[in-house]
């Protein structure tokens, strides 16, 4: 089971989810790609029942959240990238992973 980003395998939902991560963050795609993306990476995961465990996985579900309750009530995505609060929310959680 992996309980770190250290134990994903490279051609995994999960490790897409993580890269994901990184790349919206960094400000480097929009809300709408982000939201579609990590959607079907979650699908991904759950196809193929993939060993995700413990803090990862809780941290994996808690950007699910976030993501699903933007894409239940989207908004117009702000002029300025760190006024968005899902990205501010996918930084925070990035940033946690550095301490699985």
């Amino acid at each position: 089971m992996w309980t770190n980003p250290f134990e994903v395998p490279d051609d995994t939902g999960v490790a897409l989810q993580l890269t994901l991560m990184e790349t919206y963050a960094d400000g480097e795609m929009t809300r709408a790609d982000f939201v579609a993306e990590w959607l079907e990476a979650r699908q991904q995961v759950a196809d193929a029942n993939e060993p995700v465990g413990g803090d990862l996985a809780d941290l994996l579900d808690s950007v699910t959240s976030d993501v699903e309750d933007y894409a239940a009530n989207p908004r117009p995505e702000p002029d300025d990238p760190s006024e968005d609060p899902l990205r501010e929310d996918v930084h925070q959680a990035r940033n946690s992973l550095g301490h699985l």
